[in-house]
């Protein structure tokens, strides 16, 4: 391709809008999470930790969320559901 030719086909590519350029990325230091209400009938902690690792699997943050539930089980080591969010 020639010069000329190459610079006309970078145009259209600046002429899009933001939103389709680029997508946000929200990096796991700055967590947003919905609100996720799954009763358990595990302690008090374990169920805010509970909740808080659902959010975390329903947003796709894997290791964020073996870890909370690894704290699911270590606040109630009774809990089977903390299990059951490692498998």
């Amino acid at each position: 391709m020639r010069r000329p030719a190459r610079r006309l086909a970078i145009v259209p590519l600046l002429l899009l809008p933001a939103p389709l350029a680029a997508q946000e990325h929200v990096h796991p230091g700055a967590e947003r999470l919905g609100h996720v209400v799954f009763p358990v009938s595990c302690n008090a902690q374990a169920r805010q930790v509970f909740e808080r690792a659902m959010a975390l699997l329903h947003s796709f943050w894997w290791g964020e969320a073996e870890r909370a539930f690894k704290g699911v089980a270590e606040a109630d080591s009774t809990c089977a559901m903390a299990h059951w969010g490692l498998a």
